[in-house]
């Protein structure tokens, strides 16, 4: 059955790219960075900050605050991953409302997909914490002396009342002003690990949307913490660790890639990571099941609810699987028979297993449709029909390619027939193909 199978995958609603969104898996406020140009680095730090150089970065969305304790147990008790660090966790970060330390890279990974987002890269981070100012050594500007109204780190001062070792500890998230861009502790409080491997020489890298070497033994962390000193808290400032260290100092904050408006029209929206067109469908109810065919696993009929969200207008390409394997490295080897079923790129992915749809999600910064989403999608907006288009089984060789040929479904069955390029039949109610 695997050459039947295709992808379609979904983003968690944009808000109509409001500058502020919150993001359905976690609960989180996001802000929406804009695309744009800055200067990377310091001629004024260490080697491995040098040289200073130009990086463009495409807009995206970032965690407002660092991950919670509160947020982080959610994730845990929700899909039952295995963290057994709650007592010193609750040492450094007494309540839910402080940021979660004492976290891996792997831990940190495993949060951003569960909540179909991703970890910043190094350039991301350091263009977030700038907050739009340029060649300066802090968030806030270059005065040093002005650091405890800004960020929790080693000792108490002003505004910077929780210490440092051995008794003091973080502070809760958002204790201190924003930076330029809206976000919180961009600097002090936690560590925060960044997706790329540590590169010594990583300021040779791509000029555009940059994200660090291939392959390395240690992940960056950026931006200082509550028990280190203020050379630490430098926009700059550059160092790493183990993926599978932890600390008392080191969390982490999450961001997604933002859409690019098609046409100015916000309803369909182009996904920056693959390019997919997306259409934006609407929060509603519907009645969900079949008692028309009386399977027992179609009933009830009953009611469901849901948010507003985006999905691909399309099922998922050959071209874009592609590129993903491509990009990513991915290990897929089933090309050939791709090939016989699917034979040009714009015609639907096959031979997927859901790992590897999920892994393409991921990559995108997108995750499948739930079963709830699939069908009050592939409803279209109708209610109680049989079909996407409504009850009539006669014109459906009109609406989709399935089994033998007709009417507009040339493509024909086994053994010699195979997929129609994606978009060959007129799109249901809500302006998506082949659902």
């Amino acid at each position: 059955m695997g050459e039947n199978y295709v992808i379609g995958v979904v983003a968690d609603d944009l808000a109509g790219f409001s500058d502020r969104i919150i993001w359905g898996k976690d609960g989180a406020e996001m802000a929406l960075i804009p695309a744009g140009f800055f200067e990377m680095g310091s001629d004024d730090g260490r080697d491995n900050e040098k040289p200073v150089h130009m990086v463009e970065l495409e807009a995206f969305y970032m965690d407002v605050n660092e991950v919670t304790v509160g947020q982080f147990k959610r994730f845990a008790e929700e899909s039952g991953y295995a963290y057994d660090r709650w007592n010193s966790v609750a040492k450094y970060s007494p309540t839910d409302e402080h940021p979660m330390v004492e976290v891996t890279w792997n831990d940190a990974t495993a949060y951003a997909q569960w909540a179909d987002k991703r970890l910043p890269t190094e350039a991301e981070w350091e263009y977030v914490a700038r907050g739009g100012l340029s060649g300066k050594r802090y968030p806030w500007g270059d005065d040093e002396s002005v650091a405890r109204d800004h960020a929790n780190y080693l000792g108490t001062g002003s505004r910077d009342q929780w210490g440092g070792p051995p008794n003091g500890g973080t502070a809760p998230v958002g204790s201190f002003d924003s930076n330029g861009y809206g976000l919180y502790d961009m600097t002090g409080n936690v560590w925060e690990w960044c997706a790329d491997w540590y590169g010594e020489n990583y300021y040779t890298s791509p000029l555009k949307n940059p994200k660090g070497p291939d392959t390395g033994q240690y992940r960056v962390l950026r931006g200082g913490a509550w028990s280190f000193n203020t050379s630490y808290l430098r926009a700059a400032y550059r160092t790493y660790s183990s993926p599978s260290d932890r600390s008392s100092s080191t969390g982490f904050r999450c961001m997604s890639g933002a859409p690019l408006s098609l046409a100015g029209n916000q309803r369909v929206i182009e996904w920056e990571k693959d390019e997919a067109k997306m259409v934006l469908i609407p929060a509603g109810s519907f009645e969900m099941g079949d008692h028309l065919d009386n399977r027992p696993d179609a009933l009830p009929v009953h009611t469901v609810e849901l948010e507003a969200f985006y999905m691909d207008v399309n099922e998922v390409t050959v071209g874009q699987f592609k590129r993903f394997a491509e990009e990513s490295g991915y290990a897929y080897d089933r090309w050939n028979s791709v090939a016989k079923y699917s034979p040009t790129d714009e015609h639907p992915m096959v031979e997927v297993t859901w790992n590897d749809a999920t892994a393409y999600a991921q990559w995108a910064d997108k995750r499948l449709p739930t079963e709830a989403e699939w069908e009050y999608v592939a409803r279209g907006g109708l209610s109680g029909k049989r079909y996407p288009w409504g009850d009539d089984e006669s014109v459906a060789r009109d609406h989709a390619n399935y089994l033998g040929t007709g009417s507009r479904d040339q493509w024909g069955g086994p053994p010699n027939g195979g997929t129609a390029p994606v978009g060959s039949f007129d799109s249901n109610g809500y302006g998506l193909y082949d659902m």
